[in-house]
């Protein structure tokens, strides 16, 4: 079955189950709508369009943030979903400046001892490899059309930070699917944009936790990195030493030679 976009539309998409204007967060997000502006538009060139933009708060989406371990308990034990609402550690993405390239947005989150924070970031391009995909209906009834998805309750948005990657999560009737956007999905090895299983998505954490006992996979230490420096090493050490042995070689065949001649 095809699942159609005036269908998707009518459903509890968009990620608005949680509203910013419903929450505590609002009226300190709102606070910070000039900072937002001026981060955004805040060159010369820019002046008149910044005074004139406004936020929208209520485009704002709610991201639930796990780490890899948390993410993998909570699949193990069937409590992804149940316990969400009880998970602290959020953020609200809100998309501030629509361009024919992509967006730029605010992203506001909690520090530590509570307080109301944000910064601003910006897409370089549109469709699958980037955040968009959080503001852009269109985009993930695609993808669910193409994956054959017609029957879910509700979709999800949540954040794997310490990974770079993203996850709207497809609650079905009897399962939950995922759509993972990671910034390195190649060494993830993922696609963007494609449909998982809960199955595969646990697989593709283990691994990561995996890699990472040997060093971050997504930061300078990690096995990638180090696998690539090794080769890279191994390319100018193993020539060089080549070299040396044969000059060594050719010393001793030389004096060999020498002394087979004095003696004759």
């Amino acid at each position: 079955m095809v699942f159609s976009v005036s269908a998707f539309a009518q459903s509890n998409y968009d990620f608005r189950n949680d509203r910013i204007e419903d929450t505590e967060e609002y009226d300190g997000a709102v606070a910070f709508e000039d900072e937002i502006l001026a981060d955004i538009y805040g060159t010369s060139s820019d002046e008149k369009t910044c005074l004139s933009a406004k936020v929208d708060f209520t485009d704002a989406v709610k991201t639930y943030n796990y780490t890899p371990q948390e993410l993998l308990d909570n699949l193990s034990e069937n409590t992804l979903l149940s316990t969400k609402q009880s998970n602290a550690n959020y953020s609200w993405k809100i998309p501030v400046n629509v361009r024919s390239d992509g967006y730029d947005y605010a992203v506001i989150y909690r520090l530590p001892d509570g307080t109301l924070s944000y910064y601003t970031a910006s897409t370089t391009s549109n469709g699958a490899e980037q955040v968009d995909y959080l503001f852009n209906q269109a985009q993930i009834s695609e993808i669910m059309s193409q994956g054959q998805i017609s029957d879910f309750q509700n979709l999800y948005a949540f954040t794997i930070s310490q990974i770079n990657m993203d996850l709207i999560v497809i609650e079905n009737q009897s399962d939950i699917s995922f759509i993972p956007f990671a910034s390195r999905p190649d060494l993830l090895e993922i696609k963007n944009g494609s449909i998982y299983t809960m199955e595969e998505i646990t697989e593709i954490i283990n691994k990561y936790l995996s890699e990472a006992s040997l060093g971050d996979p997504l930061s300078g230490g990690s096995p990638f990195a180090t696998r690539n420096n090794s080769v890279k090493y191994m390319s100018v050490v193993l020539p060089v030493a080549i070299l040396v042995l044969l000059i060594v070689l050719l010393i001793r065949y030389r004096k060999r030679n020498k002394i087979f001649r004095e003696g004759n």
